[in-house]
């Protein structure tokens, strides 16, 4: 039987897990261009969305990713259980996580825990520190687990996950978006502001093609049927995409068309569009948007996919390099658009945690870059 350490915790953070955007992924992207998301008439996009596999992500101070094996394998800090054991320190060398029900399929990662989809339905396992499930007798708990644990409620049609820092959401095959968790800031996208132990809707009837949330940030975006971008919760700094109070609700960002990909970072967010440009508006205080709000990210080649950290954003060329722009280090001053990793490593994904990023190519090898020594053992090492 798989042993969990559960504990009744002071709610302050959420299970979080990240996802990477790719294109060619997404069935439908691009759309018609229009804009603003949603049915525009009568009812909801169709959308069929196809289901996530990552191989690596990147959390706060943690990686996963799955070996060739497809073992779940994790290096860096264990403080809340990240790594999937009891060990009392962090490990610089990858672990294997066990007790998982089915064959892993992807991961994810973000806050102070890390998550797995498992089997063909892909149900989601997580371990670490800071979700709140509710259980069947309606109980509510924090849950702290050393080993992964299957995600109450997620249903067989799960797509993918984002995750933020004391929020999750979900995204079905069907292109609906649920969340639950932390509800301050309206970034459940209930129409609410209360906490749910549970899944809710995300309002209204828009369709998304993906999703993604701040792993250390109050907000989520999501790009619809129509290529257009979609963004609730916390606003102060604009990345909702215009200014103005926090939204309980889905907004359309104005002027954001043909959109495949989306990035959210603290305080800012990042579109890519079906032609490689990336788009970014917030917070421009750590030089995360790349350039001026809403202009195509300058000095960089065109994109096939994006995450964003903290206060740093990363794109990935078809080539296999990944390019950087932002702050990932307090002790080191914010860069403008710039190679981190060249194209001859190949990358095939990447993902970015709170301070730092990871990429794997086809091989299996692993880089990472950036704080919070969960770099690996070396600078390329394989799985």
């Amino acid at each position: 039987m798989r042993q969990c350490l559960f504990a009744l915790l002071v709610v302050t953070t959420l299970l979080a897990c990240r996802q990477r955007l790719e294109v060619g992924r997404l069935d439908g992207e691009g759309g018609s261009g229009e804009g603003g998301g949603g049915s525009g008439g009568g009812g909801p996009d169709p959308v069929d969305v196809a289901r996530l596999t990552p191989r690596i992500a990147a959390g706060t101070a943690s990686t996963c990713a799955l070996d060739p094996s497809s073992r779940v394998v994790c290096w860096g800090d264990n403080q809340y259980g990240q790594l999937g054991s009891e060990m009392p320190s962090g490990s610089g060398t990858p672990l294997v996580v066990g007790g998982f029900a089915d064959t892993p399929g992807g991961v994810y990662g973000g806050g102070l825990a890390q998550c797995a989809t498992v089997g063909a339905e892909l149900r989601p396992y997580c371990w670490g520190t800071g979700a709140i499930y509710g259980d069947f007798e309606g109980m509510f708990w924090a849950v702290t687990s050393y080993f992964p644990f299957e995600v109450p409620g997620a249903g067989s049609d799960v797509a993918l996950l984002a995750m933020g820092t004391s929020f999750t959401c979900l995204l079905t095959t069907e292109g609906r978006a649920k969340c639950w968790g932390f509800g301050a800031n309206g970034v459940l996208g209930n129409g609410g502001t209360s906490d749910s132990y549970f899944f809710v809707d995300v309002a209204g009837d828009a369709r998304f093609l993906a999703l993604d949330a701040a792993t250390v940030g109050f907000h989520t975006c999501g790009v619809t049927a129509t290529g257009g971008v979609m963004c609730w919760g916390a606003n102060a700094h604009g990345q909702l995409g215009a200014t103005g109070p926090d939204s309980p609700v889905p907004v359309a960002v104005p002027g954001v068309e043909g959109a495949i990909g989306v990035a959210v970072g603290r305080n800012h967010s990042c579109a890519l569009g079906g032609d490689g440009a990336v788009r970014c508006w917030g917070q421009s205080t750590y030089l995360q948007l790349g350039g001026e709000a809403f202009a195509p990210v300058p000095d960089i080649p065109s994109m096939v996919a994006i995450d964003a950290g903290a206060e740093e954003t990363c794109g990935r060329s078809a080539e296999g390099a990944i390019w950087c722009w932002g702050q990932n280090q307090e002790s080191l001053p914010p860069q403008p658009p710039h190679l981190v990793v060249d194209a001859s490593f190949g990358a095939v994904e990447h993902s970015q945690g709170a301070h730092h990023g990871c990429a794997i190519n086809a091989v299996s090898q692993v880089t990472c870059w950036g704080a919070f020594g969960t770099l690996g053992p070396s600078t390329v090492f394989s799985l």
